[in-house]
Protein backbone atom coordinates (compact mmCIF):
# COMPACT_ATOMS: atom_id res chain seq x y z
CA UNK A 1 0.00 0.00 0.00
CA UNK A 2 2.91 2.43 0.85
CA UNK A 3 4.01 1.67 -2.90
CA UNK A 4 0.80 2.03 -4.63
CA UNK A 5 0.30 5.74 -2.20
CA UNK A 6 3.75 6.60 -3.55
CA UNK A 7 2.64 5.71 -7.05
CA UNK A 8 -0.15 8.65 -6.45
CA UNK A 9 1.63 10.98 -4.81
CA UNK A 10 4.38 11.12 -7.33
CA UNK A 11 2.55 11.44 -10.74
CA UNK A 12 0.45 13.83 -8.77
CA UNK A 13 3.49 15.75 -8.43
CA UNK A 14 4.63 15.59 -11.89
CA UNK A 15 1.50 16.85 -13.42
CA UNK A 16 1.36 19.97 -10.93
CA UNK A 17 4.99 21.20 -10.26
CA UNK A 18 8.37 20.54 -12.39
CA UNK A 19 9.84 17.45 -12.67
CA UNK A 20 13.72 19.01 -11.89
CA UNK A 21 11.95 20.16 -8.76
CA UNK A 22 10.06 17.48 -7.52
CA UNK A 23 12.99 14.58 -8.77
CA UNK A 24 15.48 15.79 -6.65
CA UNK A 25 13.46 16.83 -3.86
CA UNK A 26 12.08 13.58 -3.52
CA UNK A 27 14.99 11.14 -4.31
CA UNK A 28 17.19 13.50 -1.71
CA UNK A 29 14.82 13.43 0.84
CA UNK A 30 13.97 9.31 0.29
CA UNK A 31 17.55 8.45 0.91
CA UNK A 32 18.17 11.33 3.67
CA UNK A 33 15.19 10.14 5.90
CA UNK A 34 16.00 6.18 5.43
CA UNK A 35 19.59 6.56 6.39
CA UNK A 36 17.58 8.66 9.10
CA UNK A 37 15.47 5.81 10.51
CA UNK A 38 18.20 3.13 9.65
CA UNK A 39 20.26 4.64 12.37
CA UNK A 40 17.80 5.97 14.78
CA UNK A 41 14.57 3.48 14.81
CA UNK A 42 16.62 0.27 13.68
CA UNK A 43 19.93 0.68 15.53
CA UNK A 44 22.22 0.68 12.64
CA UNK A 45 25.74 2.45 13.71
CA UNK A 46 27.35 4.60 10.53
CA UNK A 47 31.22 5.01 10.19
CA UNK A 48 32.58 8.32 9.79
CA UNK A 49 33.37 7.20 6.16
CA UNK A 50 29.73 6.43 5.66
CA UNK A 51 28.50 9.29 6.76
CA UNK A 52 30.55 11.61 4.78
CA UNK A 53 29.31 9.11 1.66
CA UNK A 54 25.82 9.52 2.08
CA UNK A 55 26.12 13.42 2.23
CA UNK A 56 28.21 12.77 -1.03
CA UNK A 57 25.58 11.42 -2.18
CA UNK A 58 23.00 13.37 -1.65
CA UNK A 59 24.89 16.50 -2.65
CA UNK A 60 25.50 14.78 -5.98
CA UNK A 61 21.77 13.87 -6.19
CA UNK A 62 20.66 17.89 -6.29
CA UNK A 63 23.53 19.07 -8.25
CA UNK A 64 23.13 16.01 -11.04
CA UNK A 65 19.18 17.28 -11.15
CA UNK A 66 19.20 21.11 -10.74
CA UNK A 67 17.94 22.37 -14.16
CA UNK A 68 19.76 24.26 -16.68
CA UNK A 69 19.58 27.80 -16.89
CA UNK A 70 17.21 27.57 -20.29
CA UNK A 71 14.77 25.26 -17.87
CA UNK A 72 11.52 27.12 -16.58
CA UNK A 73 9.54 26.12 -13.56
CA UNK A 74 6.17 25.03 -14.09
CA UNK A 75 3.55 25.28 -11.15
CA UNK A 76 5.90 27.58 -9.11
CA UNK A 77 9.09 26.02 -6.58
CA UNK A 78 6.99 25.97 -3.53
CA UNK A 79 4.39 23.47 -5.07
CA UNK A 80 7.50 21.48 -6.94
CA UNK A 81 9.51 21.00 -3.09
CA UNK A 82 5.84 20.36 -1.47
CA UNK A 83 5.67 17.46 -3.60
CA UNK A 84 9.17 16.31 -3.81
CA UNK A 85 9.03 16.22 0.19
CA UNK A 86 6.06 14.44 0.24
CA UNK A 87 7.02 11.42 -2.59
CA UNK A 88 10.35 11.63 -0.42
CA UNK A 89 8.44 10.62 2.81
CA UNK A 90 6.78 7.92 1.38
CA UNK A 91 10.08 6.80 -0.55
CA UNK A 92 11.19 6.84 2.79
CA UNK A 93 9.02 4.78 4.49
CA UNK A 94 8.57 1.77 1.84
CA UNK A 95 12.60 1.56 1.82
CA UNK A 96 12.16 1.32 5.76
CA UNK A 97 10.10 -1.19 5.42
CA UNK A 98 11.88 -2.82 2.94
CA UNK A 99 14.92 -2.75 5.49
CA UNK A 100 12.41 -3.82 8.51
CA UNK A 101 11.43 -7.12 6.36
CA UNK A 102 14.67 -8.61 5.05
CA UNK A 103 17.12 -7.48 7.56
CA UNK A 104 15.24 -8.15 10.67
CA UNK A 105 12.30 -10.20 10.25
CA UNK A 106 14.62 -12.29 7.76
CA UNK A 107 12.21 -12.42 4.83
CA UNK A 108 13.58 -14.09 1.49
CA UNK A 109 13.09 -10.55 -1.31
CA UNK A 110 11.39 -12.43 -4.17
CA UNK A 111 8.45 -14.20 -1.45
CA UNK A 112 8.18 -10.12 0.11
CA UNK A 113 8.48 -8.59 -3.60
CA UNK A 114 6.35 -10.61 -5.66
CA UNK A 115 2.61 -10.05 -3.26
CA UNK A 116 3.34 -6.49 -3.57
CA UNK A 117 3.62 -6.13 -6.88
CA UNK A 118 0.02 -7.75 -7.14
CA UNK A 119 -1.50 -5.20 -4.69
CA UNK A 120 -0.19 -2.50 -7.08
CA UNK A 121 -1.84 -4.13 -9.72
CA UNK A 122 -4.75 -4.28 -7.77
CA UNK A 123 -5.31 -1.38 -7.07
CA UNK A 124 -3.68 0.65 -9.51
CA UNK A 125 -5.15 -1.39 -12.37
CA UNK A 126 -8.70 -0.64 -12.53
CA UNK A 127 -8.48 2.99 -12.20
CA UNK A 128 -6.56 3.14 -15.28
CA UNK A 129 -8.89 0.87 -17.19
CA UNK A 130 -11.74 2.38 -16.04
CA UNK A 131 -10.93 5.73 -18.33
CA UNK A 132 -11.79 5.89 -21.90
CA UNK A 133 -9.27 8.09 -22.43
CA UNK A 134 -6.48 5.99 -20.65
CA UNK A 135 -7.60 2.59 -22.16
CA UNK A 136 -6.98 4.05 -25.50
CA UNK A 137 -3.69 5.04 -24.77
CA UNK A 138 -2.54 1.69 -23.50
CA UNK A 139 -4.22 0.43 -26.49
CA UNK A 140 -1.87 2.41 -28.47
CA UNK A 141 1.25 1.80 -26.40
CA UNK A 142 0.59 -1.95 -26.89
CA UNK A 143 0.82 -1.36 -30.36
CA UNK A 144 3.28 0.83 -31.02
CA UNK A 145 5.53 0.45 -28.17
CA UNK A 146 4.63 -2.72 -26.78
CA UNK A 147 9.04 -3.32 -27.25
CA UNK A 148 9.88 -0.48 -24.58
CA UNK A 149 6.54 -1.51 -22.32
CA UNK A 150 8.01 -5.30 -22.30
CA UNK A 151 11.46 -3.66 -21.68
CA UNK A 152 10.20 -1.57 -18.75
CA UNK A 153 8.10 -4.12 -17.21
CA UNK A 154 11.02 -6.05 -16.59
CA UNK A 155 13.51 -4.03 -16.12
CA UNK A 156 12.02 -2.17 -13.00
CA UNK A 157 11.39 -4.99 -11.01
CA UNK A 158 14.34 -6.05 -11.78
CA UNK A 159 15.88 -3.41 -10.48
CA UNK A 160 14.12 -2.99 -7.34
CA UNK A 161 14.65 -7.01 -6.55
CA UNK A 162 18.40 -6.00 -6.79
CA UNK A 163 17.76 -3.48 -4.23
CA UNK A 164 15.92 -6.19 -1.94
CA UNK A 165 18.95 -8.77 -2.43
CA UNK A 166 21.63 -5.80 -1.25
CA UNK A 167 20.10 -5.11 2.07
CA UNK A 168 21.29 -9.15 2.79
CA UNK A 169 24.67 -7.88 2.59
CA UNK A 170 24.73 -4.05 3.44
CA UNK A 171 23.21 -1.89 6.20
CA UNK A 172 20.26 -0.16 5.04
CA UNK A 173 21.67 3.55 5.50
CA UNK A 174 24.24 2.52 3.07
CA UNK A 175 21.96 1.15 0.52
CA UNK A 176 19.24 3.83 -0.05
CA UNK A 177 21.64 6.52 -0.86
CA UNK A 178 23.75 3.96 -3.37
CA UNK A 179 20.87 3.32 -5.18
CA UNK A 180 20.54 6.70 -6.35
CA UNK A 181 23.88 6.17 -8.58
CA UNK A 182 21.30 5.24 -11.95
CA UNK A 183 21.16 9.49 -11.66
CA UNK A 184 24.62 8.68 -13.40
CA UNK A 185 23.20 6.72 -16.54
CA UNK A 186 20.43 9.12 -16.27
CA UNK A 187 22.65 11.71 -16.83
CA UNK A 188 24.33 10.44 -19.47
CA UNK A 189 21.20 8.59 -21.45
CA UNK A 190 19.98 12.64 -21.43
CA UNK A 191 23.15 13.76 -23.11
CA UNK A 192 23.33 11.27 -25.72
CA UNK A 193 19.49 10.26 -26.58
CA UNK A 194 18.04 13.83 -25.52
CA UNK A 195 21.06 15.94 -26.61
CA UNK A 196 21.12 18.08 -23.25
CA UNK A 197 23.84 19.86 -21.95
CA UNK A 198 26.12 18.39 -19.64
CA UNK A 199 26.92 22.01 -17.30
CA UNK A 200 29.45 22.09 -14.84
CA UNK A 201 27.46 21.41 -11.62
CA UNK A 202 26.08 18.35 -13.24
CA UNK A 203 29.91 16.98 -13.39
CA UNK A 204 30.23 17.88 -9.94
CA UNK A 205 27.21 16.22 -9.46
CA UNK A 206 28.96 13.16 -10.88
CA UNK A 207 32.04 13.49 -8.97
CA UNK A 208 30.09 13.71 -5.44
CA UNK A 209 27.56 10.93 -6.17
CA UNK A 210 31.06 8.82 -6.91
CA UNK A 211 33.05 9.63 -4.48
CA UNK A 212 30.13 8.95 -2.00
CA UNK A 213 29.63 5.55 -3.41
CA UNK A 214 33.41 4.86 -2.65
CA UNK A 215 33.47 6.38 0.12
CA UNK A 216 29.87 3.87 1.41
CA UNK A 217 31.94 0.74 -0.40
CA UNK A 218 34.99 1.53 2.13
CA UNK A 219 32.94 2.22 5.33
CA UNK A 220 32.60 -0.67 8.01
Amino acid sequence: MLHVIYTVVLQTGYRKADYFVVYPTARGTGAALTALVAVCVFGEELSALGVIGICAVLAGIVFLAMPNKDKTIKGGLGSGVFWGLLTGFFIASYSSLDGFAIQLLGMAPLIYYVPGMFVRLLFLGPPVLLRPFARAAFKEDLQKRWKYALFIGAAHPAAYLLVLFALLYAPLAYVAPTREISMLLALFIGASALKEKITAHKIFGVVCMLAGVILLALAK
